[in-house]
């Protein structure tokens, strides 16, 4: 089920289509144990396939502590990325954990 759930992120990624990337981060659950390709996936040197996974790491933050406690890091170092882009969805994710 991971796969499936990462394929059609990337494929949404790989075709632009960010209306159907959102819809399936905001359908991710920690319980998917898809976490581990999120956090790889917010390594990636592409940019889009970056920012992707640092918004869907954002998501599963407020899932659980558990959870919360890995993104963190990765989302606080995001905020030192090159790209603003990936600087703002992280400083976004970072602000709604604090309000969670």
């Amino acid at each position: 089920m991971t796969e499936n759930i990462l394929h059609s992120l990337l494929l949404a990624i790989e075709t632009d289509n960010d209306e159907a990337a959102e819809e399936i981060v905001a359908a991710l659950t920690v319980d998917t144990n898809i976490l581990p390709a999120l956090l790889n996936l917010s390594a990636a040197t592409d940019v889009d396939q970056r920012w992707w996974g640092v918004r869907a790491l954002a998501e599963l933050a407020g899932h659980s502590e558990d959870s919360r406690a890995q993104i963190t890091p990765v989302l606080l170092n995001a905020l030192n990325d090159d790209e603003d882009a990936i600087r703002c969805v992280a400083a976004l994710g970072l602000g709604q954990m604090q309000a969670i």
